[in-house]
Formats: structure tokens, sequence, C-alpha cells
């Protein structure tokens, strides 16, 4: 009995290191994600709401060439989506529609000619 007893403790004390390094991982893993949420949910609370100022410029002309849509709210983005999904169903032609031609070609007014000259 007595050597039964002296096992389970030698067996303990080979374990133990690695038992207390599997609980240092979970610690700091808990730790690191408990700081990502904060961190998410300081950043949620840090945006301003969205106003009829903020989303005027969805209805606005804009050049989104130049405008950066990925520093909006999710409302801002909102309005901006609707407004485009308007502008593509208005031009949207539906392929089971009578009369629906495909690959159609179409001819634009003439742009102005750009110098390539660097490119010969």
């Amino acid at each position: 009995m007595i050597e039964l007893v002296g096992k389970v403790l030698e067996r303990v004390r080979k374990e133990a290191p690695a038992v207390e390094r599997k609980a240092a991982a979970k610690d700091k893993e808990n730790s690191a994600a408990k700081a990502l949420k904060e961190q998410k949910d300081e950043d949620k609370t840090r945006k301003e709401p969205a106003t009829a100022a903020t989303t005027a410029t969805a209805t606005a002309a804009v050049d989104y060439n130049q405008y950066d849509l990925n520093k909006l709210s999710e409302e801002e983005l909102a309005a901006h989506k609707k407004k485009m999904d308007e502008l593509y169903f208005k031009n949207f032609t539906n392929p089971k529609a009578k009369g629906f031609v495909y690959d159609v070609e179409k001819n634009f007014d003439a742009v102005e000619k750009v110098d390539d000259s660097w490119d010969s």
C-alpha cells in the first residue's frame, strides 16, 4: 500500500508542472479574449450614432472612387447600400423578360484621350 501511495505522489509531482502550464495558458487565452471583447465594446461606444446629417451623404451625389465606405458606421453604410441597390434595380434587365437581348453593346460619348506617350 505504501508503494502505491509513493507511486501516486511521484506521478503527481511529475504531472503538476504540465497541469500548471495548461492552466496558465488557459488563463492567458481567457484574458486575451476578454481584452479583445473590451476593445470591441469600446469601439462600438466610440462610433457616433447615425443622424440625418451623417446619412445625408448617401442621398447626395458621392464619388465612390474618392469616398471610403470602410470608415462609416453600420447605419451610414446601410444607407449607401440602399442607394446603390436602387440604381442597380433601376438598370437591371431580367433575362426572363420579353425582348431581353444578351450582350448588348452601347457606344458612349468619346472620352478625353489620355496621354499614352509614356507607353511606347
